[in-house]
């Protein structure tokens, strides 16, 4: 990996259920890295944004560890959007999206660690299978918002 380079700076979760990140993404970089910290956790989501719009499409897929008082693997493909849990009331996250600005398929790996029965992770890689150049991203609650939080993204490798 190139160094890393800031493309957005801090941005405040407090009291989202939603954030919507346009422009973030373009060809001067091949891939992204999204630091989340937040606290309220839960089921958060994520969809690739193109043109004002969301894609909505069912070709999204994932596989996910999640490791708390016991391990579990989960399996979802056609889905609507790209899901991971941001657990526990503390948590802290890195969502890679490699490739987004190009037309081809996009893929995603988030990793994070939390304060659920006193230490938890989340492993959690999928793909979208879609060719196209995205410009943005939406990242979503389905329930209560962030009581707190930011997300940071960053470029690299060209």
């Amino acid at each position: 990996m190139n160094g890393l380079e800031l493309v957005v700076g801090k941005r405040d979760l407090s009291g989202k259920q939603s954030v919507t990140i346009d422009n973030c993404f373009s060809t001067q970089y091949d891939n992204y890295l999204i630091v989340m910290h937040a606290f309220s956790g839960g089921t958060s989501r994520t969809r690739l944004w193109l043109r004002d719009t969301d894609d909505v499409k069912n070709s999204y897929a994932k596989q996910e560890l999640v490791a708390n008082n016991s391990l579990v693997g989960t399996r979802a493909t056609s889905q609507s959007n790209f899901s991971f849990e941001f657990g526990g009331t503390q948590a802290g996250g890195h969502l890679y999206v490699y490739g987004p600005a190009l037309p081809k398929p996009t893929a995603f790996r988030y990793l994070s660690s939390n304060n659920r029965n006193g230490a938890g992770f989340n492993d959690t890689a999928g793909t979208h299978a879609t060719a196209s150049a995205y410009q943005g991203i939406t990242i979503y609650k389905d329930s209560e918002p962030w009581t707190s939080g930011s997300l940071t993204i960053y470029g690299f490798t060209k």
